[in-house]
């Protein structure tokens, strides 16, 4: 008689305890000694994985202790971005004959795939011209459009179109339902050129 398949374990909402521990140059280990110090929560490594790996809930109780232990606020150790089921907000473009010079000079065009920023005057379909320098980078203004990656080196990595909120906010721009998140760990690579200062 065949084995019946085992159900799939239920996974909980995406967190970022594993780089918050990480950032800190912590182990599992490390990191239930500061609850038990720090929040009066006594745990164990074993405890920490399963909450790394999303096989248990981040309750209030962890939420409050893990944010006291890691200096944070409690909307910081989750995943916003993996949450919302984001996708890109925007994909290469092919730039045909004149791509390579506007790569030497930061230059590059995307193509707008979402309504993440419609409101601002990018919708989808639309093609935009990021600026990657690192010069425009580090200068940007408060306000601007930027291009923003996300978990920078991981496989989910996405790259999301927002305006920048000095001094570390990213907003959407949509006539309705905007969403904010933090920075972070996210890094921004790019700010899109205005219409009237595209380079011909």
């Amino acid at each position: 008689m065949p084995k019946t398949p085992k159900s799939a374990k239920r996974l909980y909402e995406p967190n970022l305890i594993a780089e918050l521990r990480e950032e800190r140059g912590w182990s599992q280990e490390d990191l239930a000694e500061v609850l038990e110090e720090e929040a009066h929560l006594k745990t164990s490594s074993a405890q920490i994985g399963k909450l790394e790996r999303r096989e248990r809930q981040l309750t209030v109780r962890w939420m409050t202790a893990l944010s006291k232990a890691f200096g944070v606020e409690q909307i910081d150790l989750l995943d916003i971005a993996a949450m919302s089921g984001a996708t890109n907000d925007v994909e290469p473009h092919d730039g045909g004959s004149h791509a390579l010079a506007l790569a030497q000079r930061g230059l590059r065009y995307y193509d707008v795939v979402s309504d993440a920023c419609a409101e601002g005057g990018y919708p989808a379909g639309k093609t935009v011209l990021v600026d990657a320098s690192e010069a425009t980078v580090s200068s940007r203004q408060s306000g601007a459009f930027v291009l923003v990656q996300t978990r920078p080196g991981k496989d989910d990595s996405l790259l999301l179109l927002r305006v920048w909120i000095a001094p570390g906010l990213l907003v959407t721009n949509r006539a309705s339902s905007n969403t904010a998140m933090k920075l972070g760990k996210n890094r921004i690579v790019g700010v899109v050129v205005p219409e009237n200062n595209i380079p011909s």
